[in-house]
């Protein structure tokens, strides 16, 4: 078990490199909104860095891939492994299900903008500055709850807990997959 100052200190560095990956992502997204990217190449953008989010859980077996890029972060990983036990890799892959739900949300987004103007036609430019500040503060608000998850409660709760995400995850699933799929043949049939 990791002593309580060291597990501190990491999750105060988890906090620092996931605001600086939404810093980062800020950045790209400012620098496309300033070229006047298409609607079609932001939301293409937008699906590949949801699709390369849910891949190392996919691939590698790993939970959060930021925490396997930074070496500290791996200390992290380790303690969320052990606690979760046997049903780890059940909790990342609800999580990266997730992800690749939203990357496909994303990649139709693209396909039925194909061909339209810039990505901010029509929209008052503070709409994105609000969902902007909005994501990282459900990002954050999300970290938070999933680091009190896990700081705090008993192994066997939280072995209940990931038991229930995937079940709740994959009933999500099942209901955005069927309202993405009549969203898209509505827009592109009746709307085109």
């Amino acid at each position: 078990m990791m002593k309580k100052d060291d597990l501190q200190r990491l999750r105060k560095q988890q906090w620092f490199y996931i605001n600086g990956l939404y810093l980062f992502y800020i950045v790209i997204l400012c620098l496309l909104l300033a070229f006047q990217a298409s609607a079609f190449i932001v939301y293409t953008l937008i699906g590949i860095v949801f699709l390369l989010q849910s891949m190392p859980t996919l691939i590698f077996a790993t939970g959060n891939p930021l925490l396997a890029i930074f070496p500290p972060m791996r200390t992290i990983w380790q303690y969320e492994r052990e606690k979760l036990g046997v049903v780890w890799r059940r909790y990342y892959l609800s999580q990266s299900l997730l992800q690749i739900l939203v990357a496909l949300f994303a990649f139709v987004q693209a396909w039925l903008r194909w061909g339209q103007a810039t990505f901010l036609e029509g929209v008052p430019i503070w709409y994105i500055v609000i969902a902007v500040i909005v994501l990282i503060y459900i990002g954050n608000l999300n970290q938070h709850l999933h680091i009190r998850r896990f700081d705090q409660m008993e192994q066997a709760k939280l072995i209940e807990l990931a038991k229930d995400r995937s079940l709740f995850t994959m009933i999500l699933a099942a209901i955005f997959l069927v309202f993405l799929v009549v969203g898209t043949i509505l827009v592109g049939v009746v709307f085109r």
